[in-house]
Order: C-alpha cells, then structure tokens, then sequence
C-alpha cells in the first residue's frame, strides 16, 4: 500500500472517532436537560363511582359452600354481572344475578367458618363493609381410608356410630366400627366381604354375601348363620330390617324374601338384580337392574310382612346413569339414589321429580350409602383407575329413616 493510502485511511479512522465521541457526549447532554415535568396519570376530570354498601345477606350468617345461592342486598352495585366482585375471605364466589341493589352469588366451595363477605365494584375506590359469614362443608372425607383398603359395604347403629365390611391388600379383615370423628376399632373379625349389613331393634347385626343364607353378629363374635333360604340358586347381596325386625333380603333373584323373627320366610315374586334395599314408614325400596333397565322402585308394605306390586319412582338412565348402586330414604319421604353419573347422587322429591344432589361436589360412583344422625348421609366411592376408596360425609340437611 502507498504512503498517500495509507494517510488516508488513518485520517478516515481518526473521523469517525471523533463523530462518535460526540454523539456520545450529545447524549449526555440531552440526558441532562430538563424538559418540564412528565404528564400526570391522574385524571382530575375522572369520578369514581360511590362505594358498594353491603345492607343483609340471606340466608343469615351461615350457608352451604359450593351449593347454597346467597342474596345479597345493599346499595351501589353494578347492574353488571362482571361488574362486581364478591369475596368469601379470599374465595370469589360465582354471580349469577346482580343489580345495583341486589346480587345472586353461589358461594366457592371453600368451607370456613367466621370468615368476612365483601363487595368490590369495578370503578369504585374502597371495598363495601365486610359482614361476618360462615361457609359449612356440604361434603366432607370421613374416617382415613388407606390406599390398599376397600369397603363391601357400610351401615350405622343408634349410637351413629358407622361399621364398615373392610378389604386390606384384597384380603377381609372384618368388620370397623367408627365413631364420630372417624376412629377406628374392630367390631367383629370375619373372613368375608359382606355385601351389605343392618342392624335390627334386638341391636344384632344382620349380613349377606351372595349366598343364601342370612348371618348375623354381635359385638366380638364370629358370624352365626341365622336363616337359609330354601332355594339352593338363590344369591342375597342386600339387607334391611324394620322397626318390628323382619328382616328384607334380596339380590339377583326371582324373588324378594321377607324373614320374620321366628325366621319363617315369605317369598315376593319380584325378578331383578336388586343392589340395595331401604325401608321408610310402610314402603319397602329397592335399587337395581330389571330386563336391562336400572330403576328405583317401591313396594308398599302390608300386615304380616304383605309386599304390594313394585311402583317403579326413578329411571337410571333419565338422569344421565347407567347403573343404579344404592338407595336411602328421607323422613321427609326424599329418596336419595346412588349411581355412577358425573353427579352420582340422585335426589328424589316425593312428588316425583329428581335432579342431581349438590352437582360438582360428590365424586362418581356412589356405591354404598347409610344414615348417620343429624341429617348425615354417609356415601361410599368405591375405587377406580384414578382414585381411592372413600367415604364421604353428606349434609343433607334431612333427618334419614333409621330402624333399629
């Protein structure tokens, strides 16, 4: 390269690093300057809207979480749904209907007790007041069903203490008595599943497992054959037993069988694969499968353990299941029916109608129910592929019919 080349290119090395020095000191400089002060966020022409006001709440001070629809009255709230926000604690709950003085709100199902219900409206600057509310489990776990345990069936005595027929590691154990709180003790050792238990009014237990006989216990005992049936086909797989103590078996059967207490045995000409059998005031109710079809059915109940023609109440298959599983009544004459729908209890009133118990809270199937005191209905979910076993304690809110 010449010398006159070279020259040039330094000069052009020398001038671009003075352009860039003074870009550089430019922007300090700019950097510097005070340009006025930056525009404000504030709006002083914005008006905030007035502050929601909580008046009363219905119903009063306590509801059911996930399932009660609560009304709220008060005054500045947004005709619009998405307008309003409403806080149980820290749980939104779900608004269904609002206006600017009264809102419909499905509580979260998040039980908690003294917890404080509050307003929020879009565009207004505070909360409402708070007002002290209580949010009651409508289901809860009970007792600590063990991932290697399962449950034949279940049944409760006068005290409400539950009994449960238990499976560990796929072998019978016996039967588990659990008090209120859901501690265990063993009631009796047995070498079977049962399939289904009740205790009569001479406080004996009475058990079937899908043979012909009927057994019974009492506390510590082993099991005593009480009553066999003649018919050497017949499977019994549920048991009932009336305030006089006749004792109602049945299963997959051409017949339901009626055992009086000096065991005399009456046959009622009913054929069906029968799940589950309850008794309320003079009707007897039976759950299961007849000719493909699985249904509710009830049968009135005469003098000398007489059964009239099956009434069928409830279609399975109407309510969006396909196996009827288990059966408990109401005093109030409701009839509480188990399946294996998303919703898997179905609620029965007395004139008929039926819809889903409590839809989103009960997981499917409801295999095995019983009647604890206080308007508790205990439901078994029996295991599947993704979960354990459990029992589930239900508030109804009904007293259930209980004989002993």
């Amino acid at each position: 390269m010449s010398i006159a080349l070279r020259y040039g290119y330094r000069c052009k090395l020398r001038h671009r690093a003075r352009l860039t020095m003074l870009s550089a000191a430019a922007l300090l400089l700019a950097a510097g300057c005070d340009f006025g002060p930056a525009a404000s966020l504030h709006d002083p022409n914005r008006i905030s809207s007035p502050d929601p006001v909580i008046d009363s709440v219905s119903p009063a001070g306590l509801a059911l979480a996930g399932v009660d629809l609560v009304t709220v009255i008060g005054q500045n709230f947004s005709g619009d749904i998405a307008g309003n926000l409403v806080y149980f604690g820290q749980s939104r709950g779900t608004i269904l209907e609002a206006s600017p003085t009264q809102m419909s709100v499905l509580p979260p199902n998040a039980p908690m007790q003294n917890l404080l219900l509050r307003v929020s409206v879009i565009g207004a600057e505070n909360f409402s007041n708070g007002v002290t509310y209580s949010l009651d489990a409508a289901a809860a776990p009970f007792g600590s069903i063990l991932s290697f345990e399962d449950i034949f069936s279940i049944t409760t005595d006068l005290a409400g203490h539950i009994y449960i027929s238990l499976i560990s590691d796929a072998r019978p154990v016996g039967i588990e008595r659990l008090d209120a709180e859901g501690t265990r003790s063993r009631f009796a050792q047995s070498g079977f599943g049962w399939a289904d238990m009740a205790f009569g009014p001479d406080g004996q237990l009475y058990t079937v497992r899908a043979v012909r006989a009927v057994f019974r216990f009492t506390e510590g005992s082993s099991q005593m054959t009480w009553v066999v049936i003649p018919d050497v086909t017949v499977k019994l797989s549920a048991v009932a037993v009336d305030a006089s103590g006749v004792v109602w078996v049945a299963g997959d059967n051409a017949h339901i069988y009626s055992l009086s207490p000096d065991k005399s045995v009456q046959m009622h000409a009913f054929e069906a694969n029968v799940r589950d059998l309850a008794l309320a005031d003079d009707y007897l109710y039976a759950v299961g499968e007849q000719q493909d079809r699985h249904a509710v059915w009830r049968f009135a109940r005469g003098a000398g353990a007489q059964l009239g023609p099956a009434e069928e109440i409830l279609d399975i298959a109407g309510q969006g299941g396909r196996q009827g599983l288990s059966v408990a009544v109401a005093t109030s004459g409701h009839v509480y029916v188990g399946t294996d729908a998303t919703d898997p209890v179905i609620l029965v009133d007395p004139d008929g109608t039926a819809e889903p118990l409590y839809p989103g809270i009960l997981t499917s199937p409801a295999s095995k129910m019983a009647w604890g005191p206080s308007g508790y209905l205990y439901v078994v979910r029996d295991r599947s592929e993704s979960l354990d076993p459990t029992i589930t304690r239900v508030n109804t809110r009904r007293e259930g019919v209980r004989f002993f």
